[in-house]
């Protein structure tokens, strides 16, 4: 063992790739080995990983390897080794067949791509989530201890929370790659790419905090943990990003409703928009959403996305049978997005455009654009199982029955995001998505038991 630390050290030294790559080797080692502490760990662990998105070499053939998105196929592979190894059998479950189809629909829409390369990397973060899921259930045949999976959700903030705050104080200086802030409006991301990878995190914080503050009953440790829920969603809310504050109210009132507090759930809505309203920046997002609608702009209300929606509606109106029950291929969504354009300019290719721009934006719609009316039904049902699953255990009196429950909110926030974004894209939020799936799925086993039975 020491040999081998000794030998990946050295590997590691020689340049930046080898550095990527020893590290990645490391925790796929790792995992395949203890893949039930490592299904904790990743949670822990996967917002700081996430820091180095912008950690980039090159490698063999003139690509480009980023720390990031090695180290995460090295995670999900890692737990699919440990799975193949230990010889490990998934049930016969609904979910589970959704799963599956969803892996096939995403190969076809791989095959079916117009450019290859950018299109591998997509199917990756569609798959690779699933060997998480697989490995929960796993670990839920196991026992594994659910409350310290859901103190390692809780914490799913804690690092986006010291990116805000250090890049508030001035500590802290964005790379150059990552969104800048409109000059209207501060959004801070840290040394992540985007606003949304804080709001995302914290949106799957919230709820969680919640379940373990509840869980602690009282004392100090109680009060600390409500009072990082209390935190986690100001995070998501002054992220200043009109998804995360609406996603934030949204789960606040599903969390509520769950609790039997429901007329004042329904009073928390008018009373909740009415106080966000008072703050200038909140306001100053909306005007920026709507202000396009005053000055005859229709196509960029939404920051431009009534202009992606329309674009992927006429493509799926003009295409082939084979593209509309197929789709069109993974990463098509994008050349989509200007081909048929309702705006001229970008449509002729007068404008110039980004791709990572040009995005469908919306989960529902890049289903549809790539992978077609299968991909989208598939999508659909994820949800939906999803939601059917976690309101089935939520009614259970118990830790799991609440682990549920807190599952379901996270699931409610991530369908919100569906419809402006593809949360199903990022594995900041699919890989918590799909941890809980496989924790909370129905395993019958005689001689493992179940962690939600």
């Amino acid at each position: 063992m020491g040999g081998a630390v000794v030998l990946l050290g050295a590997l590691g030294a020689q340049n930046p790739v080898c550095l990527i790559f020893t590290f990645a080797i490391a925790t796929f080692g790792l995992i395949v080995a203890f893949p039930e502490a490592s299904l904790v760990a990743v949670l822990f662990i996967k917002p700081l990983i996430d820091l180095f998105w912008f950690l980039k070499a090159t490698g063999p053939f003139g690509d480009e390897y980023n720390l990031q998105s090695v180290v995460g196929v090295a995670i999900s592979f890692g737990f699919g080794t440990a799975l193949l190894v230990r010889r490990w059998k998934p049930q016969v479950t609904i979910l589970n067949a959704i799963a599956v189809i969803y892996a096939i629909v995403t190969l076809i829409g791989l095959i079916r791509a117009p450019e290859k390369q950018q299109a591998v990397q997509d199917a990756l973060r569609f798959i690779s989530p699933l060997f998480l899921f697989c490995a929960a259930q796993y670990a839920a045949e196991r026992k594994v201890n659910l409350l310290l999976i859901a103190f390692a959700l809780s914490v799913y903030s804690f690092i986006p929370l010291c990116m805000a705050l250090g890049q508030s104080a001035g500590l802290l200086t964005p790379p150059e790659q990552s969104v800048a802030s409109t000059e209207s409006l501060l959004r801070v991301t840290g040394i992540y790419h985007h606003p949304l990878d804080i709001g995302w995190r914290a949106s799957a914080a919230f709820p969680f905090g919640a379940l373990v503050a509840r869980e602690l009953t009282s004392g100090s440790s109680a009060m600390t943990m409500w009072f990082w829920t209390v935190v986690s969603a100001i995070v998501a809310v002054c992220s200043f990003v009109r998804s995360a504050i609406l996603v934030t109210g949204a789960q606040l009132f599903v969390m509520l409703w769950q609790n039997k507090r429901r007329t004042l759930a329904l009073a928390a809505l008018p009373l909740g928009a009415f106080l966000l309203l008072l703050l200038p920046p909140v306001r100053t997002a909306i005007n920026d959403a709507v202000r396009p609608l005053a000055e005859g702009k229709v196509y960029e209300v939404g920051t431009g996305r009534a202009m992606l929606f329309v674009a992927q509606v006429r493509a799926f109106a003009d295409a082939t049978v084979s593209q509309k029950v197929l789709g069109r291929g993974v990463h098509s969504s994008a050349s989509v997005s200007s081909d048929y354009s309702p705006v001229p300019s970008i449509a002729l290719g007068l404008t110039e455009t980004v791709e990572g721009n040009m995005g469908a934006h919306n989960q529902f719609l890049r289903a549809i654009t790539e992978t077609g009316v299968i991909g989208l039904l598939c999508t659909v049902a994820i949800f939906l199982a999803a939601f059917g699953l976690f309101s089935e255990r939520g009614r259970e009196d118990a830790l799991e029955g609440r682990f549920a429950q807190a599952s379901q909110t996270l699931v409610v926030g991530i369908a919100v995001y569906a419809l402006v974004g593809q949360p199903l894209d990022f594995p900041a939020l699919s890989w918590p998505l799909w941890v809980c799936l496989g924790l909370c799925q129905r395993v019958r086993s005689d001689s493992a038991g179940s962690l939600c039975k």
